[in-house]
């Protein structure tokens, strides 16, 4: 069964996502909890919402700090967005595998997945090692 971590702050997209498409899913709203679970837990996958609501809490952030971490760094991260077309940046296409827009659809997000994790669809396959200290050059010619 695979690990998902899902970040965003919609309890109830937790609560939905978790019942129906991915039980053994991990979910927060917090960067700290999500640095945790990628850190201490085998997962597969990441969800990441870009458009958190709450104050101290910002997507792009999140995806920089899991791609820093070293050990983690082939970790497939999918963005999730209720605006798939404004995050068609750089940074973006650098840091995740893709872009899914919201509302999702259940059977198309569960087969993403799957496809992003059995084909190993990962950008860092084909950077150099040590790609993560260019993440913050990007940020910064982005803002």
């Amino acid at each position: 069964m695979r690990k998902i971590l899902l970040v965003d702050d919609d309890k109830f997209f937790q609560r939905d996502l978790k019942t129906m498409v991915f039980p053994c899913m991990f979910a927060t709203d917090e960067m700290k909890k999500a640095l945790e679970i990628v850190e201490k837990e085998s997962v597969d996958l990441v969800l990441l919402d870009l458009d958190l609501k709450k104050p101290g809490k910002d997507g792009i952030e999140i995806l920089n700090a899991i791609r820093k971490n070293h050990r983690r760094e082939d970790l497939p991260i999918l963005i999730l967005t209720r605006y798939p077309d404004m995050v068609n940046t750089p940074t973006i296409a650098v840091l995740a595998n893709g872009v899914i827009g919201k509302p999702v659809n259940a059977r198309k997000l569960k087969s993403t997945v799957e496809e992003v994790i059995n084909n190993k669809l990962v950008f860092c396959n084909n950077t150099p090692k040590g790609f993560a200290q260019d993440i913050d050059v990007l940020l910064r010619t982005e803002s």
